[in-house]
């Protein structure tokens, strides 16, 4: 097995599983159509990916609809990470908002409309190096 292809299938294994489906269908076309992209080291991969931002959403749920919220999130595929937490909020979620969307109006209208959520908090990250 050659070098490139190794890389390949490392890059897809590894990165496309984090990724949402978009994502993961614009690594696997550039890779297969731009065979420089299969000599990338990985990080190299990932940062030549369209520019999303990532943000962590805690949500709150009303009392007993914790796992109907945590399944209806997931049915929706927005999601790039979910776990449920001990503490003020019971679920917190890793999420990419597509370049060019307004982060407020695409989590009111992905995620906020899910009945048994009852606060959330979201925390947007930077890129800090």
């Amino acid at each position: 097995m050659s070098i490139l292809v190794f890389r390949y299938l490392i890059a897809v294994q590894t990165v496309a599983p984090s990724l949402s489906v978009f994502r993961q269908v614009w690594v696997n076309q550039r890779l297969r159509r731009y065979p420089p992209y299969v000599s990338l080291g990985l990080s190299q991969i990932v940062e030549s990916l369209p520019m999303s931002t990532c943000v962590f959403i805690q949500i709150r749920c009303r009392p007993g609809t914790t796992y109907r919220v945590a399944e209806e999130v997931a049915l929706r595929e927005i999601h790039s990470e979910l776990y449920s937490t001990s503490g003020d909020f019971d679920l917190l979620m890793k999420l990419y908002i597509p370049s060019g969307k307004d982060i407020g109006v695409y989590i009111n209208d992905n995620l906020l409309d899910i009945d048994g959520i009852e606060r959330s908090l979201t925390t947007m990250t930077f890129k800090a190096f």
